[in-house]
This record gives structure tokens, sequence and C-alpha cells, in this order.
């Protein structure tokens, strides 16, 4: 054990060490949470996603961030829309806080339609292991008030790994791991206990324009009557102003 005299000074841990140490428990978590019940009965689907991004960062005031979702999502059964304005404040350690409200609109194939409305609260760290890979990891809570009287509560942990390669610059490959778990039963729908998981492997390419898209693979598999496991095709669209 080390001691501390008079002439040692005690020296506070660089922000990049601060940065992983909050990756590594964040992951953890996820891989501690992420199990999902045994597969029984399952009913794969397909399904298309689309997400833009709108970032907007202030420089009179250091750190401070907005953000701005827009999603499209198709399924075989219904169509979805989420609309997601954040503010948030990035600290020079790599980690960032979030808060907003997320707007859904679901869309069933017979014409009716389900909104729900969500509070949101998250925070996410980034950190660089190398010139070529880039580790980040994000925690969300939501309060989801759906179209029953009981407010559904859950919480996401995601884990995303991005390798850039020298020689594939722009582009990188992106792997990434989403967990959800409810924390209660509502009478609109949600269940307490494991929600869903979501995997997605693709490419992203930087362009020179402050653009980012992804493109891939993303599969979920939902706990739900039958369980779902669905097939999509992910397309992402990220831009600074």
């Amino acid at each position: 054990m080390k001691v501390f005299t008079k002439t040692s000074k005690w020296k506070p841990a660089r922000p990049h060490w601060i940065a992983v140490r909050l990756l590594v428990g964040s992951i953890s978590c996820l891989f501690l949470l992420g199990s999902r019940p045994a597969l029984a009965e399952v009913d794969n689907r397909l399904e298309s996603w689309t997400l833009v991004t709108v970032q907007k960062a202030f420089p009179p005031v250091s750190g401070l961030t907005a953000s701005l979702d827009m999603q499209w999502r198709w399924t075989e059964d219904a169509n979805n829309f989420v609309l997601r304005p954040l503010v948030g404040y990035l600290f020079r350690t790599g980690v960032a806080v979030a808060a907003g409200y997320q707007f859904n609109d679901t869309a069933d194939t017979d014409g009716g339609h389900k909104i729900e409305h969500r509070l949101v609260e998250q925070a996410s760290v980034r950190s660089n292991l190398s010139e070529t890979v880039r580790l980040s990891a994000r925690t969300r809570l939501e309060q989801r008030f759906g179209w029953g009287d009981v407010v559904g509560h859950r919480i996401r942990f995601q884990a995303r790994v991005v390798w850039g390669a020298l020689s594939l610059a722009p582009v990188r490959l992106v792997l990434s791991q989403e967990y959800f778990q409810n924390f209660n039963t509502t009478d609109w729908g949600p269940k307490i206990g494991f929600d869903q998981d979501r995997t997605f492997v693709g490419a992203s390419v930087q362009t020179p324009w402050r653009a980012r898209f992804e493109l891939g693979y993303l599969g979920t598999y939902a706990n739900r009557d039958p369980d779902q496991l669905n097939h999509g095709l992910s397309l992402v669209a990220i831009t600074e102003i």
C-alpha cells in the first residue's frame, strides 16, 4: 500500500481513465443484467428503421449540447414514428448527460393509432482505446405515459464498439448491443422484467460535410406473447449544425 508523505503529492485520475472506468462499469451492467429468457415460441418478423439525428453544440456555454432524433420504423403489422428532443452537457472527461421528451405514434394496419409520451434521462461515456477502436456506453431511464392509467418505468443499457482500420478510412465497422428492463407492470402493455434487446452490426461512413451515415443489420428480440425476433435493415443519418 502506498504511503503519502509530506513530499508526495496526490494526483487526480486522468480524465481518460475516469471515462474508461465508467465505461467498463456500464458494460458490466449490460452483461450482468442482459440475460434474456429461454427461447420458447418465437415469431420472426421483418422490419426497417430510419433514424435522422440533428446535433448542435453551443460554443458560448462550453459543453452545452442539444439534439433532435426523428425515427421511422416499418413492420409487418404497424408503423412507428418517434420524435425525441434532448438537451445535455458534455464534460471534458467524455461523460455526457442529457434529458428530454419523446413522442411515439404507432399506427396499426387497421388505421388505429397508439400515442405514447416519455420523459427521458440518460448518461453516456466514450473512450478511444487506440487510434482505431472507440468504446462507448449509455444508460437511459424512461418514464412512459401510454394509453392506460399506470406510468411505465424502464431502464436501457447500451454498449457500442467502433473499429476503424486506417486502410478502410473513412469507413468504420460498428457493433452495438442494447438491453431493456421494465421496473413495473402497466395496464397498457409493458410487464416487469426483461423487455427486449437489440443487436446492431454494420458500417459507419464519415463525410466531409459534418454528417455521418450508418447502415447495417438490426436484430431485436422482444419479450412478447409470443416472443418476437425481428430482423431489420437500419439506416442512420447524423449531422451537426
